[in-house]
């Protein structure tokens, strides 16, 4: 009977035994224990923060098979008009090239194509890409070619240069695959990124690495541009490609590399997608970005934050240099004014002046704090419309090319050093050998004290007092000049040629 007894508790505990094994295998499989091959092939969940992404071996082999269809390749071509042997004899004095025909003024130019190569994503299944302007700046002739190898005539719809943004459409009956666009804000240093485009003419090629840095990286002018820099290979022909966060969302526009030696060299930088974000909208409907102007150069770089403190700022944007005649000008700011808030928004940065002030359209009347001499002042500013950078460009060396003079304000020390016999001036740092300035005598070490028999003690107002005489017809001026301890007069032709 025990024996019966023993027998029966065997055979039980090895039955429970058995199924406790079962069970056991089925919940594991349940909770993903399984293979490698499994945990592989699986999606990762998308999350709000790249940190709860695993890496494995076949994450970045999805992310460019869900991106790839996405990216584009574009062939941009424009007509340049040049004589067949201008550049071989560049070199050769006009005196001994009757030896090769007529001299080279004389030959009709012809027109030859001049091609360039970059990348773009689309944006929108309705055939908007998004590319750089740089890539189809000045071309009549723009290509499109998908991943699946169709190409397609495209039409620029929007160009905005400060921020070296473009939008082209293409028409076509096919499926488009549009790039999700994440948000840039997030991006951190450290982040996997993975940058896809056309470099060398290499379509689709696939670099990964991670984020260098981000914020305070500016390389164009007017300081648009906070870029996120990267390690991941960017080379020619990458420009205007996408740069993916681990969730396969657009979070950058490869736009420029670092490069002594024309090839990668471990720095490339992608325009945030939260600029083009903002934009996209005005460039759709308008074809152009409509900005504020303020009329300001700032102090920024590495001198910046000594600059603030040297005038008693602990935040800010230190002005130093103000436009004639801009909104700025008008509204009496000066250099050495540290802006402190807009419209009661602290500017923590110098950099973040230029994005606050062109959030708002041309006409805008906006609130400045400023810091002067220790004290805060409030100035109400009339934005106008911000020019172009081709028209800012133009406009510089217009001025130039007017006088000829490149000048600067005196401290009151230098005044006191020189002996003037009033506070204040401009000195003249360069004066143009072909110019009006340097006809009339003016040179580099002088000092202009007065114009039109008015004290004159900045830039801005020497170029108001000029252009008033213009106004009434004058075609000189007469400048009271300090130059070795004495004072003379000059007379400037101020006519516009």
């Amino acid at each position: 009977m025990r024996k019966k007894t023993l027998l029966k508790m065997v055979v039980l505990v090895f039955a429970v035994a058995g199924l406790s094994f079962i069970l056991g295998m089925v919940f594991s499989s349940t909770l993903g224990t399984g293979s490698s091959s499994q945990a592989e092939s699986s999606v990762p969940q998308q999350t709000n923060s790249d940190d709860d992404i695993v890496l494995t071996q076949g994450l970045f082999r999805r992310i460019v098979q869900q991106s790839q269809p996405g990216v584009v390749n574009i062939y941009s071509t424009k007509y340049v008009k040049r004589s067949w042997f201008e550049d071989f004899f560049k070199n050769v004095p006009k005196e001994f090239r009757f030896f090769f025909g007529p001299p080279d003024e004389e030959r009709e130019p012809e027109e030859q194509p001049s091609q360039s190569l970059g990348s773009g994503m689309i944006i929108d299944r309705s055939g908007i890409i998004l590319t750089n302007y740089h890539v189809i700046e000045g071309a009549e002739e723009i290509k499109v070619r998908l991943f699946n190898n169709q190409s397609y005539d495209a039409k620029v719809i929007g160009t905005d240069d400060l921020t070296d943004i473009a939008l082209l459409k293409i028409i076509t009956d096919e499926k488009l695959h549009a790039l999700p666009l994440g948000n840039s804000d997030t991006v951190r240093t450290g982040d996997w990124v993975v940058a896809i485009g056309n470099p060398f003419g290499f379509r689709n090629s696939v670099t990964v690495g991670v984020v260098s840095a981000v914020g305070g990286i500016q390389q164009m002018v007017g300081g648009y541009v906070d870029y996120i820099q990267t390690d991941a290979p960017i080379n020619p022909g990458n420009s205007g490609g996408p740069l993916l966060n681990l969730k396969g969302e657009v979070i950058g526009i490869n736009n420029w590399i670092f490069t002594r030696t024309y090839a990668w060299n471990g720095l490339g930088f992608a325009i945030p997608i939260n600029y083009a974000k903002r934009i996209i909208p005005q460039l759709r409907e308008h074809g152009k970005v409509e900005r504020g102007y303020l009329g300001v150069t700032i102090q920024t770089g590495e001198d910046a934050r000594s600059v603030l403190e040297s005038l008693g700022a602990d935040y800010g944007a230190a002005i130093s240099e103000v436009e004639p005649n801009s909104p700025a000008d008008n509204a009496g700011l000066k250099r050495y004014d540290v802006i402190l808030e807009v419209n009661g928004k602290k500017v923590k940065r110098p950099e973040d002046l230029p994005h606050m002030i062109g959030a708002y359209p041309p006409g805008s009347k906006v609130t400045l704090t400023i810091l002067r001499d220790g004290k805060k002042l409030k100035k109400t500013v009339k934005l106008t419309r911000r020019p172009s950078e081709k028209e800012l460009r133009a406009r510089r060396q217009g001025a130039k090319k007017k006088l000829g003079l490149t000048l600067r304000e005196l401290t009151q020390e230098e005044a006191q050093h020189m002996n003037l016999p009033r506070e204040g001036g401009l000195y003249v740092v360069r004066v143009d050998p072909r110019s009006p300035a340097f006809e009339a005598g003016i040179r580099r070490g002088d000092v202009i004290l007065e114009v039109e028999r008015k004290p004159v003690t900045t830039v801005s107002g020497l170029a108001k007092e000029i252009e008033k005489a213009r106004k009434k017809g004058k075609k000189k001026v007469l400048l009271f000049i300090w130059r070795n301890g004495v004072g003379f007069m000059k007379p400037l032709d101020i006519q516009e040629k």
